[in-house]
Order: structure tokens, then C-alpha cells, then sequence
């Protein structure tokens, strides 16, 4: 990968993300390749103890032509019921920032859940922080199907503090007719796919 992309995700992750802390872990996330039956496996995660060997991760996935995501806390680590390693809510310790998840689509938008277009998704969000009064998102992503937000923070909250703001963010978007991913908006679990990546 050219240097700039490495620096570029890096200084995403640094924005985006806590800081690194002893014991704790970043988890990158990559869907394996279809097999050719039409269905894809479980998503496998790889833990990373900076935001430097996250990214690393990130960009292996890349180079396999994997789709590859990121989780948007820091956790204690942990394993699921096989042994792997975990992504569950409640090993979550802290996070950076809030952020929404916006699909755009003919199809998306047919069914509610959805823009027809990403320009369309851009200007709903406007509106929504002009009448919410929020400042402007600190990153807004092309998601490839969507759009991805994110509010960075100066300094990490933990987990606890955390949840009671994102419902607010969840409740505000209900009440003000932005249609985002409910679930994404406050489940600090949630992965998203990082920025230049497939």
C-alpha cells in the first residue's frame, strides 16, 4: 500500500478512535471470500493493540480483496463461544466519537431505509445538524452503498457515558426525520467500513 494511504487511515483511526491502553485491544473485522455457494461465512475478527497494527490489519484484508471493517471502541479482550476473537458490547471500555450509518439506494429508499442518492442522504444531514444545532460531523465517508458519519471527540468517554448521548443522537434522528441505521447509531459494538477500503 502506497505510504500516504497507511498514514491516511492511521490518522482516521487516531481521530476516530481512543487512544491505545495496556490490555486492551482495537479489533478489525474482514468477511471472507464468497465460496460460491452465494453465502459468506462470519465475520473474523484480529485484534490489534495500536491504531498502527489496526491498520495493518485493515490493509492485509484490502490486499486479499476481502471486505474488511473496524470496530469503533476499544475493548477488553475477550473470545466467543469458538474461541475466536470476540466483538461483544460488553467487553466495550470507551470510545472517541458518535457517528450514523446512512444507506442509499433505489431500493433502500423504496423500502424507508434510505436515500435514493448519496447527495440526497448529504443534504438530510445538513438539514438535520443546522435544526439540531450540532456542529458539523468531523468526517463524512463514502461507504460505497451509503454514507458514514462520524463526530470525533477531544478525548474518550468510557462506555457507560457513552451510551446515554448516542440515544440521544438515535432520538434526535427519529424526531427530526433523518433516516439512519437506529442500531448502528447506538450500539458501541458496531463496525463500520474504513475509509479507501472495498
Amino acid at each position: 500500500q502506497p505510504t500516504t494511504v497507511r498514514a491516511d487511515l492511521v490518522a482516521f483511526f487516531n481521530a476516530v478512535l481512543p487512544p491505545p491502553a495496556d490490555g486492551q485491544v482495537f479489533v478489525a473485522g474482514a468477511l471472507p471470500k464468497p465460496n460460491g455457494a452465494g453465502h459468506k461465512s462470519p465475520m473474523r475478527h484480529a485484534y490489534a493493540a495500536t491504531h498502527e497494527q489496526l491498520t495493518d490489519h485493515v490493509l492485509k484484508a484490502e490486499d486479499d480483496a476481502r471486505e474488511d471493517y473496524f470496530a469503533l471502541a476499544r475493548f477488553s479482550p475477550h473470545t466467543t463461544t469458538k474461541g475466536n476473537p470476540g466483538r461483544q458490547g460488553g467487553h466495550a471500555t470507551s470510545a472517541k466519537s458518535f457517528w450514523l450509518d446512512i444507506d442509499c439506494g433505489e431500493d433502500k429508499a423504496a423500502r424507508g431505509d434510505g436515500y435514493p442518492t448519496q447527495h440526497g442522504a448529504l443534504a438530510a444531514l445538513a438539514e438535520f445538524t443546522d435544526a439540531c444545532q450540532l456542529p458539523p460531523p468531523t468526517y463524512v465517508v463514502n461507504s460505497g452503498g451509503g454514507v458514514h458519519v462520524y463526530w470525533c471527540l477531544v478525548k474518550e468517554i468510557p462506555a457507560v457515558n457513552w451510551k446515554p448521548v448516542a440515544n440521544m443522537l438515535k432520538t434526535l434522528t427519529a424526531h427530526h426525520g433523518l433516516i439512519a441505521d437506529p442500531t448502528r447509531t447506538a450500539d458501541l459494538a458496531s463496525v463500520l467500513r474504513p475509509p479507501g477500503t472495498h
